[in-house]
């Protein structure tokens, strides 16, 4: 049973029907609690990110099954590797639809990712971190401003220092949704600092 996330996520097409239908989905996600084993914590994280990938029915086969709560818990894993592949898979849910994504910020993940963000030099956490911040902050109108605010300080840093396409691209995503709150939030958020490096990326 320990091989089968291996065994997955090789798959380039992987059997996520398949995986459900054989009901060892309850046993994957078990495997997210064997703290002294990260490397299958990690494994059968990809696992679940990519059922996570299926349809709405298949998300909610893993969210029902309390999945969230245990990868926000990895999100605080000393291993880069395990921390950013339970983020991945919490957008993949957050993706999926708006009550997925209320879902994830309800486990307190926002607060987690900004201070893994803010604590981080590496390329790929903070491109995948962007994404995050990108699927988590659609309509961040119900959101802690304060909580939006810090996320906009780190966008507004990322733009500008950042020479990686897609963790700009999400980084900009991202600043799309936080200008909403912006609007509202006229003296309390300044985008302004952005906005040459902004100029210079049109170009």
């Amino acid at each position: 049973m320990l091989t089968v996330p291996f065994l997955y996520i090789i798959e380039d097409n992987p059997p996520i029907q398949e995986i459900v239908d054989a009901n060892i989905v309850p046993r994957i996600i078990q495997l997210l609690d064997l703290d002294t084993y990260p490397r299958i914590q990690y494994e059968a994280a990809w696992c679940l990110t990519n059922i996570a990938t299926g349809d709405r029915e298949h998300v909610l086969c893993i969210v029902e099954k309390g999945v969230i709560r245990k990868l926000a818990k990895l999100l605080n894993s000393k291993d880069d590797g395990l921390k950013e592949q339970a983020m991945w898979a919490l957008c993949n849910i957050a993706g999926e639809d708006i009550d997925f994504r209320d879902s994830v910020l309800s486990e307190g993940v926002f607060p987690i990712l900004l201070n893994i963000l803010k604590n981080t030099t590496k390329p790929s956490l903070i491109k995948n971190g962007c994404w995050e911040l990108a699927t988590l902050l659609r309509d961040p109108l119900h959101l802690p401003f304060e909580n939006v605010k810090e996320a906009l300080e780190f966008i507004c840093k990322t733009i500008n220092e950042s020479e990686e396409s897609e963790t700009l691209n999400y980084a900009c995503q991202a600043l799309a949704d936080v200008e909403k709150v912006a609007a509202c939030e006229a003296q309390s958020l300044n985008i302004q600092c952005v906005f040459p490096r902004l100029i210079q990326l049109l170009k």
